[in-house]
């Protein structure tokens, strides 16, 4: 978060880029088949969540990978005035 005379900076990715990036498209295709067929992770909530390890993690760390839309919808819900 960037401070600037009360304004704060949420970066975010382009409109929907999570589900359209083409090095990405793979994943969130085949991610969408296993909700669609309701094959998920019991320990997920909704879909944007996933699991994932490194190399030198000894337990998943969870991640919740949301759209633009998302981010602007909390934001707003939160008071926030998106400008």
């Amino acid at each position: 978060m960037i401070w600037d005379t009360g304004r704060t900076t949420f970066p975010l990715n382009k409109k929907d880029e999570r589900d359209k990036n083409e090095n990405h498209l793979n994943l969130w295709e085949q991610e969408e088949m296993i909700w669609c067929g309701g094959k998920q992770d019991e320990r997920l909530y909704e879909f944007g969540d996933i699991f994932t390890s490194g190399k030198t993690l000894q337990e998943d760390t969870y991640l919740h990978i949301p759209t633009q839309l998302e981010v602007l919808d909390c934001l707003k819900e939160t008071g926030f005035t998106v400008i």
